[in-house]
């Protein structure tokens, strides 16, 4: 019976030891979480995130890369708010914005 391998297991063994921190990250991120719900967060396809831990996806993965910093590791792109910062709210109606940073909370802003 074979073992199941793990997303980061499988990363390392593609990238090898100079494995991009973000690539460790969003591996780490679908064991823990799974790559349906990996996929809806960072807004890149299953099959993307697939492909880019396998280091086989021929897109651009500058673009995965900025996607994974700002979903996952508190990255604010360009001094924008991504939009997997927002929490709840509907249009017109105040949302949480997470506070990466762990100092000053959850903020509300208003959903346009």
């Amino acid at each position: 019976m074979n073992a199941v391998t793990s997303r980061l297991e499988t990363a390392l063994e593609a990238h090898g030891a100079q494995i991009p921190d973000w690539v460790r990250e969003l591996a780490s991120y679908v064991d823990t979480v799974g790559l349906k719900k990996a996929a809806q967060r960072i807004g890149y396809s299953q099959a993307v995130l697939h492909e880019v831990i396998r280091k086989r996806y021929a897109g651009s993965v500058e673009r995965v890369e900025e996607r994974v910093r700002g979903a996952l590791m508190g990255a604010v792109l360009g001094g924008v708010l991504q939009l997997g910062d927002l929490v709840g709210g509907q249009e017109g109606e105040p949302a949480q914005v997470a506070d990466h940073i762990g100092i000053c909370g959850v903020h509300e802003v208003l959903v346009p």
